[in-house]
């Protein structure tokens, strides 16, 4: 999908920690059987191909945003920040952004870099004591022999 254009979010979807993009609802399946759509809440990769900055964000129907087209996006401000597209960007400046489907690494980059410290932090010590989870089981088995 290619978006042209960002349309300020409603205010349930407005504010930095709930991570979501409002898409047209031609865009989503509910059903989660057609894949040449996006599913709701599925992590999706928004990539601004003039700069390389890209940011995950989950994937959400339109819900009656205003001016929401086929070939628009509902960004909240710490998303257009991200994306280095400018802050007049809600004034209707021509654009392109790339959103696809994003993969387990792509997800799991965001979660290590996350501006929230409290979402970094949770990450990062998982990813630590899961390491040492692993290296205490393979001390164990070597016991064993």
């Amino acid at each position: 999908m290619i978006v042209k254009k960002i349309v300020k979010p409603a205010r349930d979807s407005a504010d930095f920690a709930s991570g979501i993009v409002r898409l047209h609802n031609s865009w989503i399946d509910a059903s989660k059987r057609n894949r040449d759509k996006f599913h709701r809440r599925e992590a999706v990769l928004i990539t601004n191909p003039d700069n390389g900055q890209s940011i995950v964000r989950m994937a959400m129907g339109s819900n009656a945003t205003p001016g929401l087209s086929r070939n628009a996006a509902a960004l909240d401000y710490d998303a257009v920040d991200a994306l280095g597209v400018g802050y007049n960007v809600y004034e209707g400046t021509a654009l392109h952004l790339l959103v696809k489907r994003a993969t387990p690494l792509d997800v799991f980059r965001h979660f290590w870099n996350h501006p929230d410290i409290g979402y970094r932090t949770a990450h990062q010590i998982a990813v630590v004591s899961l390491a040492m989870g692993l290296i205490g089981l393979g001390l164990g088995m070597v016991a064993l022999f």
